[in-house]
């Protein structure tokens, strides 16, 4: 599934901007085989409202190429694959 969120955070890991995001991010985790991430850079570095789950949870994370790159070497380091433009 192709999930969008509203910050990434170390802290929190990724995270979304509402309870009903939230839920409905939970259910799409629960069904699918594979998580795809989708997420602009300046989302990096930030905490939205309910955290969703860690980093790591994700497959692959789609992002520009503008990312930190403390995020970039840890998404990396944990096998999580990096698609940016």
């Amino acid at each position: 599934a192709f999930i969008s969120v509203s910050g990434v955070n170390f802290d929190t890991g990724f995270s979304v901007g509402s309870s009903t995001d939230f839920m409905h991010m939970e259910k799409i985790k629960q069904i699918s085989r594979e998580t795809v991430v989708v997420v602009d850079s300046t989302k990096f570095n930030h905490r939205a409202f309910m955290p969703l789950c860690d980093i790591t949870y994700a497959d692959t994370i789609i992002t520009n190429r503008d990312i930190p790159d403390d995020y970039r070497e840890f998404i990396l380091k944990n096998n999580v694959n990096l698609l940016t433009d």
